[in-house]
This record gives structure tokens, sequence and C-alpha cells, in this order.
């Protein structure tokens, strides 16, 4: 099994489409297998695996998400377990009662095992999603099992809410060789039952509950009394309100009403638990490139204040946690993005969340009156208006220095044009009098100013100075006449305040980040 990290922001520049990349699915691993045992003793003398708890650090994994915004993913492999070396060891006598029969047919059937499921309460903070099926769980995530005495809920609960990015659990009888049937000798030895806890790092459904046993040999492994329990909670982040709950579906932001677009890419995961502070880390590291790596236009980077977090299922199976960025944060009215349709491929959503930075939780590109003020200026032609209001005037000056020259000295004229912008000098123009047109005289005063100044830009007007030399007899005098373009300096363009971005990296790169729970 592999530990996958997919990026789907096209080398961290701004992308195109929110929706699901469906090339980026394709290409990405695939969740991996759980690999929950059936024998438990494989050696003599060995210790018997009846629970085992995958770790889960976040501070490694957040690191790892840091380094692929700037790198290329790698890919950790994992340790295999390891192989029968002996025959026909004695395994766990597990939960005490067998059907009777000893047959799979009889274990399924079993009333004591269905009764069980049935009556078992649902724990404080879980919600019951399935009961009693007769397969157990494959979802996305997996950390680990433990084996139980009884069929207890509560107990099976209290591990999982322990388990850091534990998310959900499965608990069910299992149908267990008595022996490990790795030989003709005992390929079909009596049974025993198991109840096993399975801790998952993404929502256990019906529509995942697909293992329903195998073969060890001639040995039938069969499960029963199936119940999955999902947590109803969500781990805050430092630094964004508590999470907004889209249930099955993602925003699909338009652009802003300065007609920006506000998606800054996505990202996918195929491993480990489901974990908005992945999402977080990704924020912040984009936040740091776009920064670092402004646009060569000259327009100002976009940082990262929201962002998008769910489950993605292919045919009800789990693909990986998505994650989308955005500059700003969009409400609830917007989560419209319920999957796709690829081929014979359904993609559909779930367990989806929305985080909007506590600092900042975006803006516009431009403010809204200053964006509508603009469109009406553009569409109406006063651009002519906008050119007086901001006070760009055309100004001229002329200086003339006139010396009484010899009778004796000789003269010659030319002529060059000055090709660079330096200021003048004199009294500064005021800006004339004139009448705001009809539709523009509801905006105010600063926000006209501000969308003037997005419509024209100040003018650059001829400048002639004409200076005449006269030296001493014998002596050759030049006139000069210089002809420049200047730019009038009556007024400065106005400035456009935008609100403070909620950078939440503090410290450098990551340095002092605090991450959610």
């Amino acid at each position: 099994m592999r530990a996958t990290f997919v990026s789907v922001l096209a080398g961290l520049t701004l992308a195109s489409a929110q929706g699901i990349d469906i090339d980026a699915v394709l290409a990405a691993s695939p969740v991996p297998t759980a690999d929950i045992p059936i024998v438990f003793v494989t050696a003599k003398g060995a210790a018997t695996a009846t629970v085992s708890i995958s770790s889960y650090i976040e501070s490694v994994a957040a690191s790892s998400v840091a380094a692929a915004i700037s790198a290329d993913p790698t890919n950790a492999n994992l340790d295999k377990r390891a192989v029968s070396t002996t025959s026909c060891l004695p395994q766990p006598s597990g939960y005490g009662y067998v059907s009777s029969p000893d047959t799979p047919a009889q274990f399924l059937a079993d009333p004591v095992f269905s009764a069980a499921a049935a009556a078992a309460p649902v724990p404080a903070g879980y919600t019951k999603i399935f009961e009693n099926l007769n397969a157990s769980s494959q979802a996305y995530g997996y950390l680990g099992y433990s084996t139980l005495k009884s069929y207890d809920t509560a107990t099976c609960a209290a591990k999982c809410t322990k388990i850091k990015g534990c998310m959900a659990f499965n608990l069910y009888f299992e149908r267990d060789p008595s022996l490990n049937p790795d030989s003709p000798d005992c390929a079909n030895p009596p049974s025993v039952t198991q109840i096993k806890c399975v801790f998952w790092g993404g929502p256990v459904t019906k529509w995942n509950a697909l293992n329903k046993g195998q073969f060890r040999r001639q040995f039938q492994v069969v499960i029963t009394g199936s119940n999955g329990y999902v947590n109803n909670s969500i781990s805050l982040q430092a630094g964004y309100d508590p999470p907004m709950d889209l249930g099955t579906s993602a925003i699909d932001a338009p652009p802003d009403c300065s007609n920006h677009d506000t998606f800054l890419g996505s990202k996918l995961f195929t491993s480990g638990p489901f974990d908005a502070n992945l999402c977080l880390v990704a924020c912040s590291a984009q936040t740091v490139y776009n920064v670092a790596n402004p646009p060569s236009d000259g327009s100002r980077p976009l940082t990262c204040q929201f962002f998008t977090t769910y489950l993605l299922y292919k045919n009800n199976l789990p693909v990986g946690q998505y994650c989308s960025l955005y500059s700003k944060s969009w409400p609830l009215s917007y989560a419209t993005n319920k999957g796709m349709t690829y081929g014979k491929d359904v993609y559909s959503i779930g367990s989806s969340y929305a985080f909007v930075n506590s600092t900042s939780p975006g803006a516009p590109y431009y403010p809204c009156d200053v964006a509508s003020a603009t469109n009406i200026i553009e569409k109406s032609s006063y651009q002519p208006f906008c050119t007086t209001l901001l006070g760009y005037t055309a100004p001229t000056s002329t200086v003339t220095a006139t010396v009484t020259s010899s009778s004796s000295s000789s003269s010659s004229a030319s002529q060059r044009r000055r090709r660079g912008v330096r200021g003048l000098s004199g009294p500064v123009l005021k800006r004339a009098d004139q009448a705001t047109p009809t539709a523009l005289a509801t905006f105010a005063p600063n926000a006209l100013t501000s969308a003037c100044s997005l419509e024209v830009a100040p003018l650059t007007v001829p400048v002639l100075t004409t200076v005449t030399l006269t030296v001493a007899a014998g002596t050759v005098t030049s006139a000069a006449s210089t002809s420049t373009s200047e730019t009038s300096g009556a007024t400065q363009a106005p400035v456009i305040n935008m609100p403070a971005p909620g950078i939440d990296v503090l410290g450098g790169m990551f340095g002092g980040m605090i991450f959610g729970r």
C-alpha cells in the first residue's frame, strides 16, 4: 500500500475549473485496503494480535502537505504482515458463544447475534448508520481494530474517540477458525466467534459495507450483526470559524462582483484519516507561495482565506479527501456541486465542510461598489468625466532665456524629443467643476474616484522648452529646442483600499502555526 498525495493545482497557478478534477482523480492511487486479520497467531511464541491501532501524527502529515506544495509528492511504502511459519496454530478463543450446528449458514441466521446488534445502545456523540448487516465496512482511512469480550458499543466508541482522526467505527461478529487453516491437516477446523471493533478515518455507510468474509482453505469466514456508527463532531481548526456543514454538496463559486475568479486550486488525498487540517495547511502554503511569486502583470497576489473539504466517492466507494481553496468565503447557498458522472461511473460527495478564516473571510478583488461604478463608466463611455474628475488636464509651460550675443559668433540649431518622464514644477491644477452623470450619482465619492482611476490613466502632454545661449566671439553658439513628454502632476491617482488578508502563517513558512485538534 502507498500513501498518496495528488496536487491538482497545476503549478500553483490559478485553476480554471473548481469542480471535480477528473484527470487528477483518475491518476490518483487507490485508497489502501484495510488489512484486518482473520488468523491472529502465525508463529509459535508470537503474541496474539488482537489489537492493532494505526498511529496518525497530525504534525507529520501537515509537514508533508507543506512540502508537496512546492515539490513532487513522495510515496512511503508500508511494512508487510509477517508470513505464517508454522501450521495449525491455535487461535484465541474469542467471544465464547458458537452457533450450533457450527456452519456458516447457521452463524448468519443465529438470532443471538442479530438480537445483540438490535439492542446495542447508540453511544453519546455518535449516530448509527446501519444495523445488523452481514458484511463489514471498507471505508476510508483504516485506523486499526480491537477485539472485545462483549458486543459493547460504548467501549468501541470510547476507543474511537481516543484515536486521532477516528471518524467512525464498525462493530460486528465474525466466524473465525480455531486453528490456523494453513495445512491440509486443519483445512476446516471448528470455529470461534470474534467480536471486532474496527476504526475508520472516514464515515461508514451501508454502501461501503462490502466485506462479506472469505475462504481460508475449506474454512469459510462470515460476518453478521454488523453495526456502523459515525462521530457527530468534526475538529475545529485554529484560526478558522467553526465549520459549515455542507452535507453531500460542495461550493461552486461564481466570479466575484468584480468578475475575478476566487478559486485557487484543489488537492486530493488518498490515504490516512479524513483531516481538515491537511486542507488548512495547503491553504496557508498556497498563500505563502502566491505572495512570494506575485503575478507578472503587476496585479496583487491572491491569498487563501476559505477552503472546503469533503470525501469523494466513486460508485459509493471512497476515492479520497478533496480540498478546494478560495481567496474569499462563500455562503451555504453556493453549495450546489453535487458531484458528476463520468462514463458509467458516478462521483458523489459526502462529509463536506467549509472553513472561513477568522481574521479575514476574504473580499472581492475590487470592492463591489467600485466594480459596479467601473462597469457603468465602461458601458456609458464616461472616461472624459473621469479624466476631469481626477484632474488629468494637459498643462504646458514654455521657458525662454535670452542673452545678447556677439556679432561675430556663429550659431546652429537642432531639435530632439525627450522620452523620459519628469515632474513639472509650478502650481498644482485643481479639478474642474463638473456635474456627475445621473448613473453615477448614487456612488460615494471615494468609490467613484477609485472606479475612475481604474478606467483612465494620467495623460502625457508635450512641453516645449526653448533656450538661447550666447558665448564669447569665436565660439560656436547653439540654440536647442527640446520636446519632452511629461506626465501631469496635477492629481495623484487614488489608492483603492482593500481588506487586509488574514494570513494564518506565523513566523515564516509554518513556524509557530497552531493546528486544530
